[in-house]
């Protein structure tokens, strides 16, 4: 009996629109983008939800994972032409893991090599960080009244920014060492 009670307060909660306006549905081109940038992180996002599934409870992860689909589908739908391209940019761009591997070698003063599953972690932490850091560059060109590629003195604005709101930890002890190839 509670069960049902509690589906039916997710339902209610959820309240997706039935239809999306003709004039904001996506072209046919842009639905196929969508599906190849959605292939192309396929095995990270399954990498991370197996983590995560063995803590849940698969009924209740499962749910809540059809959710976030529903709600993800409904504001891709509502994405412009500029939004969705930008998202779709961002879907299929990844960083190297090995590139992640070296760099986190590089922090820990290379004493292991950190697995497969926290590189694709930290890769996943590193895009979400770079994708802030470009958001509020743009900030800063809107506020500046410039257009175009951002150029470097923009994102050293962002970066200084981003430190003042406490989203970039201090790093003064830390010893910068170039990676090596």
């Amino acid at each position: 009996d509670d069960d049902d009670d509690d589906e039916e307060s997710r339902a209610k909660r959820i309240q997706l629109p039935s239809a999306i306006p003709s004039s904001d549905a996506p072209s046919a081109g842009a639905a196929a983008a969508n599906a190849d940038a959605e292939e192309v992180d396929a095995d990270e996002e399954q990498a991370v939800i197996e983590l995560f599934a063995e803590d849940e409870e698969s009924e209740q992860f499962r749910q809540r994972q059809l959710a976030k689909a529903a709600h993800m589908k409904v504001l891709l739908d509502s994405f412009n032409d500029e939004q969705r391209r930008r998202h779709e940019a961002y879907r299929r761009s990844k960083l190297r893991l090995n590139d992640i591997k070296k760099l986190m070698q590089a922090v820990g003063g290379g004493s292991s090599a950190p697995n497969k599953t926290t590189q694709i972690v930290m890769g996943g932490i590193a895009k979400v960080f770079v994708g802030e850091l470009v958001e509020e560059a743009r900030d800063v060109m809107d506020e500046q009244g410039k257009t175009g590629a951002i150029p470097p003195e923009v994102y050293r604005e962002a970066a200084r920014r981003l430190k003042k709101q406490n989203k970039i930890p201090n790093a003064q002890f830390v010893q910068h060492r170039p990676l090596k190839r």
